[in-house]
């Protein structure tokens, strides 16, 4: 949609003129592809001189050319409302100034997000004004209700909010699934460009953004805001942005993490957990010859739902003790994901005190899709120590019917090598548990 601007025109009976066609406007995902390049037309093709059809040092660290470059021009009065875009962003300011209102993907909950009809702008015949005419069948959109979120108060106080400016020449790169809300210049005319990259949808990106997006149910516009506490709720296990930033998608690195405890002085060595209150005592007590180290209930990710109790924990660290003996486990969040997508099916037993838990906050929601039960326990190096290694594990899947390792020449077979009643007993105990989040 292209447009003229009249110089001076800013009465509020007239229309905002603002061109932001968002559909490839400058270039099309098929500009340049051998043989469709001809089929990608624009309006503004005398301008493609000057505007590159991708950025090269984005294109190469993305590993794909731009699915859209759009041309975006419009005036103080030009208001693009708060949305996220599942696109790598690249956004340049060529003239005026872009005020930004940005949001991680997991704040999107403070935006109050509700169903509205489709509708579209018609113009009346007989006035020449514009319209709002709702579309006959056509599904509801999901939008946020919140018009001002650069307002101070508008937002709830624990929301985290970034505000930008962007000036003639400046560049912003905006990751996908961010939230933002897009100003410009008052008494001048705005011209930036964009280059939108698809985001990367095999891996962990696509998978929690979904999670992110469908953590609360969406009411229709006209519903009462009936759950008011939801925002204390969800802000216990949410991450503020520069840290969401720097955080998100990180590989399973857990142990360096560790480091430092484990090379402190007088370290202890690991051995059961106990679950207990923040403010309770952190005491120690003889066992069979191990130590019991109480972990607060601070150390434990709020999302860890279901969480085992200390008689469950028992009996899957030694069902994953058998299991790893035979063979029969997935270790680490590559090989569960990479099971999981093979079909394989089994326990997925999970670390709650994984900091961040964006390294395992995706594996529910696989689990979940796969018909795969799944189960908290408190520590991550007993988690390791079950699954036969030292070091500390975010998540372990136990996958009896996986194909056991075949015995050396000579080789008895343990009577302990049969673990499959212990391991069908953990599994109904889990599949009784109730999977929602819980607080």
């Amino acid at each position: 949609m292209s447009t003229d601007f009249l110089p001076g025109s800013t009465s509020g009976n007239e229309d905002i003129r603002y061109l932001q066609s968002q559909n490839g406007n400058m270039y099309s995902g098929d500009f340049g592809v051998q043989g469709a390049q001809s089929m990608s037309t624009s309006e503004f093709e005398p301008l493609r001189s000057d505007v590159p059809s991708d950025i090269p040092f984005c294109t190469e660290a993305l590993g794909r050319s731009p699915d859209a470059v759009n041309l975006w021009i419009g005036d103080g009065r030009s208001v693009t409302s708060i949305h996220s875009d599942p696109y790598e962003n690249i956004y340049t300011v060529l003239r005026g100034a872009k005020h930004f209102t940005l949001l991680p993907p997991t704040e999107g909950w403070c935006l109050r997000e509700r169903t509205f009809p489709h509708a579209t702008y018609s113009r009346c015949t007989k006035t020449g004004k514009l319209f709002i005419e709702p579309t006959v069948g056509a599904d509801e959109i999901r939008w946020s209700s919140v018009s001002t979120p650069h307002v101070p108060g508008v937002l709830p106080d624990e929301a985290h909010p970034v505000h930008i400016t962007l000036e003639q020449g400046d560049t912003l790169y905006l990751p996908a699934g961010w939230w933002h809300h897009v100003r410009q210049l008052n008494g001048a005319t705005t011209i930036a460009l964009n280059w939108w990259y698809d985001m990367e949808m095999r891996g962990m990106s696509w998978v929690t953004l979904s999670f992110l997006r469908g953590i609360i149910e969406v009411p229709s516009e006209n519903a009462d805001d009936a759950n008011k506490e939801i925002h204390k709720i969800l802000t216990r296990f949410f991450l503020p942005p520069v840290f969401y930033l720097l955080a998100i998608m990180p590989k399973d690195k857990s142990e360096k993490k560790d480091k430092k405890r484990k090379e402190a002085p007088d370290a202890e060595p690991v051995a059961d957990v106990e679950m207990v209150d923040a403010d309770g005592p952190k005491s120690k007590k003889a066992k069979k010859g191990k130590e019991e180290i109480v972990i607060p209930a601070e150390d434990l990710s709020p999302l860890a739902h279901p969480l085992a109790q200390k008689k469950l924990v028992k009996k899957l660290h030694k069902t994953i003790k058998k299991a790893s003996k035979a063979r029969q486990v997935k270790r680490g969040v590559k090989e569960v994901v990479k099971g999981i997508r093979k079909g394989e099916k089994g326990l997925l037993i999970l670390a709650a005190d994984i900091n961040p838990i964006d390294i395992i906050s995706h594996l529910p929601v696989l689990s979940e899709e796969a018909h795969i039960p799944y189960i908290f326990v408190a520590s991550k190096e007993e988690l390791g120590h079950a699954s036969s290694t030292k070091r500390p594990t975010s998540c372990v899947m136990v996958c009896p019917d996986q194909k056991r390792k075949k015995r050396k020449d000579g080789e008895k077979e343990d009577k302990d090598d049969d673990y499959r009643e212990l391991y069908d007993e953990c599994y109904k105990e889990v599949e009784k548990l109730d999977t929602q989040i819980a607080f």
